[in-house]
């Protein structure tokens, strides 16, 4: 099974990142810390290659801040195969300007919000088992032969 969730040679990268949060982060951080929205967000989480700024897996929801070099045509370029990717393993994307962070806090936690809503659970696969291992017996009603029957 290939990992594409905070693989180990990013951690360093990823508690770097943590420790040198910009202002925005900081105030987004503080709104979405400890299940304020209803569901964990976790920061700096590393999705492919990538590492996101805010990301909550049970929703696939990803949360850039982007700031002033965002607007360079080269920096935009990267935005979107980033985002795309992203995209690609199933996550919604949702980028915010610093701007909109710092002046419209209420608006870009309104949208969250909104597509918290809107965002399925992601269903968790049933473990592969062994036809004849507890988890199997349990789900077929027992094992009768031996003695072990559901209730």
């Amino acid at each position: 099974m290939t990992i594409i969730y905070n693989k180990s040679r990013q951690k360093e990268t990823r508690r770097k990142l943590r420790q040198e949060s910009t202002k925005t982060e900081k105030i987004m951080w503080g709104e979405l810390r400890n299940r304020k929205l209803g569901v964990k967000f976790r920061r700096q989480y590393g999705i492919g290659h990538y590492i996101a700024d805010f990301c909550c897996p049970e929703k696939k929801l990803v949360i850039e801040i982007d700031g002033g070099v965002h607007t360079e045509d080269e920096q935009i370029c990267y935005d979107k195969e980033r985002s795309k990717s992203i995209e690609e393993l199933g996550f919604k994307v949702l980028r915010f300007w610093n701007e909109d962070i710092e002046n419209n806090l209420d608006s870009v936690l309104k949208n969250i919000k909104e597509e918290i809503k809107i965002s399925p659970p992601q269903s968790i696969p049933l473990a592969q088992t062994s036809p004849t291992s507890p988890l199997s017996l349990l789900r077929r009603g027992g094992d009768k032969e031996n003695g072990v029957e559901n209730l």
